[in-house]
């Protein structure tokens, strides 16, 4: 995907993960950063990871995919990203951490 550049998904409720799934199995690159949190549950420590924006996702597509993707039953609303260099850096950033 030479031209793509990335875009800031934004998930109907709670579907996130069905959103990432349906993108990857259609061959878009998808990022949804997550964060590990220790909660007691039942008096026990259970780890469990949490997305790290939840109800967002990154995705690098085309700028001819849009339509497409906006038919998702999973997508809420596809955000455009002015400064994609920057962004990616920040997307970078935050993999690594």
């Amino acid at each position: 995907m030479s031209d793509s550049g990335w875009y800031v998904v934004q998930c109907r409720a709670n579907q996130n993960y069905r959103a990432q799934e349906n993108l990857e199995n259609q061959g878009f690159t998808c990022f949804q950063p997550q964060l590990c949190l220790e909660k007691v549950r039942a008096g026990r420590r259970v780890q469990r990871q949490e997305p790290l924006f939840p109800g967002y996702l990154f995705i690098q597509a085309l700028p001819s995919s849009r339509r497409l993707l906006l038919q998702s039953d999973y997508i809420a609303n596809l955000l455009t990203v002015n400064d994609q260099e920057q962004f990616a850096r920040q997307l970078e950033e935050i993999h690594e951490a």
